[in-house]
């Protein structure tokens, strides 16, 4: 988890700086991929939460439970994107993006991880 949030905001960083020079309004840009990024980590940490606790429960319980979180976290992007796209000072596009760093890092970690084992069959 902590490999995923360092990088989570690392690639954030990256795209942050790359995006400072092809934007007319760096401060949006930077804010919206912030909160993007922000949100991103908070639902790592809710999916963490979700599984942790379904665990412990029946399969039948689980499954509902599991699904009644993902629809909460679906909501939660939902009402950052409409947040982005209603207020003027943060860039609804460094939003999105911050939002797929999750993804970006979970690709990250199975390439990388995938190098390592093809490595050390060698």
């Amino acid at each position: 988890m902590k490999r995923l949030i360092r990088q989570i905001i690392a690639i954030s960083f990256f795209i942050g700086i790359s995006g400072l020079f092809l934007v007319n309004e760096p401060f949006a840009w930077i804010k919206g991929l912030f909160f993007g990024t922000i949100i991103s980590i908070l639902r790592l940490f809710l999916i963490e939460a979700t599984i942790k606790k379904a665990i412990k429960m029946s399969p039948a319980k689980a499954s509902r439970y599991v699904s009644s979180q993902y629809f909460i976290r679906y909501f939660l992007t939902a009402i950052v994107l409409i947040v982005a796209a209603l207020e003027p000072s943060i860039n609804l596009i460094a939003t999105i993006i911050g939002l797929f760093t999750i993804k970006l890092s979970v690709y990250l970690t199975l390439i990388t991880d995938k190098k390592g084992s093809n490595n050390s069959k060698h």
